[in-house]
């Protein structure tokens, strides 16, 4: 069950960058995460989920805004190299200048494309061992969703250009940017408007892994980068007989009632990778993913009844059934959005929309 999940996952992602000394979560509100009842990022999609030395990697947030409340978005990139746990991601590892309101600038777009600097990290990775190597150098993408037409210079306090060589009002300044800009992070926390996303820039001839030579893995020819699961619709099961429905599909359901429905996944598309963990040590993993479910109204469960927000694979392999139960009246936003979102254990996600037409 993912209740009241989403405002300590953001706090999460604060902690990770460094911006706020410490946060506490507020207590959970009994919301499924299921329900879209406010603006809401629903995952962070990312074109390829892994890359090499200078590829470009585009960002695009799921972002659901059930009640027309419009946003600006405001990405915040940086670059860390441990991936044992949440490590600090402090200003001096950004990306960008945040100072500079040209550089912002670039990061106002809600489709984010990105590439490091090719010699940076070149110049990052030969410091590390083989071992670190093959985990890769760790790209996070913070996304804000702040007010319409406004980005985070709207909060700054005014800079006085005739004492910018003050040193005692350049640091008073500072500490009056800093104590502004937690003010702005504690309020997006409130409202879950905050979203993070890991991305590796990986060394895919890494040298010193032991590879397996036997099982699934060993026709693998090394660490190869994250195809991220496809996700090609939904499928509704109706008396026995399915039915397939593309992304963007609308389907007709009786208030009061449900639909049975399962992710369009081919389970032949699973991943057979190798995963290396912080000792080094490789291990082979054939990838299993989840899938989560969303919708402005109505309610998620399984076939007995039981409320979920998640489904996962049968064991066989094939992406498990769950019900779609309609409100008992035609509710006040109709037709009712739906997505669902697929992810693996290595960052992949995709989606697809759907509306539920209450009749």
């Amino acid at each position: 069950m993912g209740y009241g999940r989403t405002r300590c996952v953001a706090a999460l992602g604060l902690l990770t960058l460094g911006l706020i000394p410490s946060i506490a979560c507020d207590p959970p509100d009994l919301t499924p995460t299921s329900e879209v009842i406010r603006l809401r990022v629903l995952a962070m999609e990312t074109e390829p989920a892994e890359i090499g030395f200078g590829e470009i990697v585009t960002v695009e947030p799921v972002i659901a805004d059930p009640w027309n409340e419009g946003y600006s978005v405001q990405w915040m990139p940086c670059i860390e190299t441990s991936l044992g746990g949440f490590t600090a991601c402090d200003f001096e590892n950004m990306l960008v200048d945040l100072s500079d309101p040209f550089a912002m600038g670039a990061l106002t777009e809600e489709r984010l494309q990105f590439t490091v600097d090719q010699q940076l990290v070149f110049d990052m990775m030969a410091e590390l061992d083989p071992v670190d190597r093959s985990q890769g150098l760790a790209l996070q993408f913070m996304l804000l969703l702040l007010p319409r037409g406004k980005t985070l210079f709207d909060y700054m306090p005014e800079f006085d250009m005739s004492q910018a060589d003050d040193e005692a009002y350049l640091e008073q300044y500072s500490e009056e940017a800093a104590a502004a800009m937690n003010e702005v992070f504690e309020a997006l926390i409130r409202q879950s408007r905050i979203a993070y996303k890991r991305v590796l820039v990986s060394d895919f001839d890494s040298l010193g892994i032991a590879l397996h030579e036997d099982g699934e893995c060993a026709d693998l020819p090394g660490i190869l980068p994250n195809a991220a699961p496809r996700l090609g619709g939904l499928i509704e099961r109706v008396e026995g007989v399915e039915y397939a429905y593309p992304n963007g599909a609308q389907i007709t359901v009786p208030a009061g009632e449900s639909v049975e429905l399962r992710p369009l996944w081919n389970s032949n598309d699973r991943e057979v990778y190798y995963h290396v963990s912080w000792g080094g040590e490789t291990e082979c993993r054939v990838e299993e993913p989840f899938f989560g479910w969303y919708a402005t109204s109505g309610s998620f469960s399984t076939e007995d009844g039981y409320p979920t927000d998640y489904s996962g694979l049968d064991e066989v392999f094939v992406p498990q059934n769950i019900f779609w139960n309609a409100p008992s009246e035609v509710p006040e936003r109709n037709p009712v959005q739906s997505w669902l979102v697929v992810w693996d254990r290595r960052g992949g996600m995709d989606h697809v929309a759907l509306d539920f037409l209450v009749e």
